[in-house]
């Protein structure tokens, strides 16, 4: 258990003394210059450009361009288009040594004078199944208590999805890492190998990623770009990817059939997919067996085909399940509706019959439900008041009633009264979520310590993560089989200026304020 993952992952070798010798070798030699076609050496060029943004802060020499460019940009993300930003940031004649060594200083001792929140600010813990390394960096096959994702931690992510045995983080610059079980080039990044740390996908790098979405039980992926295109890559049965055939990818390539549409939200279930548009169409393709496509039929479609049932509304919310399916949607008219497979009373409508078009969710509607979910059998709402809704099949307790009766219409986990749940994550047969006070519950399956009690016992209804206690976690997510939790930054004014240089960082005080933040940027 302990040898697998470390040696698959090169782990021994990476941190070995000639290997650190033979990279900076090469470094020297810009050997980037010539090897980085492939993928396989990305890290490779990237190592290069952190050496070389050293290099100038220890020499004061001119800082590389592609840096210069990305600290730019970020400083554009943080202030807005109301501030005007001048360079000096990037001058070593008027940042010198002494200047960033106060700069820092006065950053490690008062970080609270600085909220220049690009990105999480908190620490990522994560628990389950990691046989694949799918916790991102995390050691051991099983896992039975939170742990710290330090390497993930580092890039702080905006966004954190697991898929089956699988691992994804979107940070603020619109990157995207994968790590866990590469087959079916289900991780994106090319090849079928895995991966037990978080690796780029370096076929996004030329677009903003501003989510990622996969099915917890899922093997195929979509990715949203900040001008409204998609992405896909993975196993392709039944034409899931929408790109008009069943050929799989093992690096994202443009569902041209959504280009011009405006996409905003996107969803994967086991075998089909879902993209919601700027004016609220909800486009689905894939497997269509039991209906759950809502197109009135069970044919599969091997490209995005627009839900005529749904025209008329205007769809918010998307969730598509795993398995013998159902899809969810969620209307501004403050209706949910359900459609595909019906076993087990999943759809919420009482009875077990599936539909091939959508239908309302008659003891949802007026409930201000604002997210849904799907799991294996079974569907989770969350509404703008902090309940939760679970239903459909109930075994291995992951509906969270305290028994493992099915249930066929929603009804509100009691577990979680006087709790107002924020983030909620489903597994393929367990359940996660937060709540405002910065609890974690967790409740189902839990073969593979994926509840994190240190046990592998089923927990029959929400009880609280105690070793997250006062942890103050506001995000939660899900794989098949493996959880997360960690804490992003809360609504702060991004960037905002202390209000004076603190009397003992006096080379500073010559500075303005702007210029002084900008250089943290630069530094940080």
């Amino acid at each position: 258990d302990y040898e697998d993952p470390l040696v698959r992952g090169g782990k021994h070798l990476m941190h070995s003394q000639f290997f650190k010798v033979l990279v900076g070798l090469a470094c020297d030699l810009e050997l980037d210059q010539f090897v980085c076609d492939s993928h396989k050496w990305s890290w490779f060029r990237r190592y290069c450009a952190a050496a070389r943004v050293l290099h100038s802060l220890l020499h004061r020499t001119k800082l590389p361009e592609l840096f210069v460019a990305e600290v730019r940009s970020k400083l554009r993300e943080m202030v807005g288009d109301g501030e005007h930003i001048d360079y000096s940031h990037e001058d070593h004649q008027v940042f010198q040594h002494d200047h960033d060594h106060q700069l820092l200083l006065w950053f490690q001792r008062k970080p609270e004078d600085w909220t220049m929140s690009w990105g999480g600010s908190g620490s990522i813990y994560g628990w389950g199944h990691n046989h694949r390394g799918q916790l991102g960096g995390v050691e051991g096959a099983k896992v039975k208590l939170p742990n710290p994702c330090e390497t993930l931690t580092t890039l702080r992510p905006v966004q954190i999805i697991g898929g089956e045995q699988t691992l994804f983080a979107v940070t603020s610059d619109g990157r995207v890492y994968a790590s866990g079980y590469g087959a079916g080039g289900r991780l994106g990044v090319g090849g079928v190998e895995s991966m037990s740390s978080p690796t780029m996908l370096e076929s996004l790098q030329h677009v903003v990623i501003k989510k990622i979405a996969v099915n917890s039980g899922g093997k195929h992926c979509l990715a949203l770009t900040d001008t409204g295109d998609v992405y896909s890559w993975g196993e392709c049965d039944d034409g899931k990817l929408g790109h008009g055939n069943k050929s799989p990818y093992d690096r994202p390539h443009l569902v041209v059939a959504l280009q011009g549409k405006g996409v905003v939200g996107i969803a994967c279930g086991g075998g089909h997919s879902a993209a919601i548009t700027a004016s609220g169409g909800l486009y689905t393709w894939g497997k269509g067996r039991y209906g759950r496509l809502g197109h009135g039929d069970s044919e599969d479609q091997l490209r995005p085909k627009l839900i005529d049932t749904l025209l008329g509304h205007r769809v918010i919310d998307v969730a598509c399940g795993s398995g013998d399916a159902q899809t969810l949607c969620i209307t501004d008219d403050d209706c949910v509706w359900s459609w595909g497979d019906g076993d087990y009373g999943k759809l919420g409508r009482g009875g077990s019959e599936g539909c091939k078009v959508p239908v309302k969710v008659d003891a949802l509607t007026a409930q201000g439900i604002i997210k849904v979910e799907c799991g294996s059998q079974f569907s989770v709402a969350l509404s703008s008041f902090g309940c939760v809704y679970t239903w459909g099949k109930g075994d291995y307790h992951r509906l969270g009633h305290g028994s493992d009766d099915h249930v066929r219409t929603p009804r509100k986990v009691a577990a979680l009264f006087g709790k107002k749940v924020i983030s909620i994550s489903t597994g393929s047969l367990h359940c996660v979520c937060c709540t405002s006070e910065g609890e974690v519950f967790t409740w189902g399956d839990n073969d593979e310590g994926q509840l994190g009690d240190g046990s592998t016992n089923a927990i029959h209804s929400p009880r609280m993560v105690t070793a997250l206690e006062g942890k103050k976690m506001n995000r939660v997510a899900c794989g098949s089989a493996h959880s997360l939790a960690w804490s992003t930054s809360r609504a702060v004014s991004s960037g905002r200026l202390p209000a004076s240089v603190p009397i003992e960082y006096d080379v500073l005080k010559e500075l303005p304020l702007q210029a002084i933040r900008n250089r943290l940027v630069l530094l940080h």
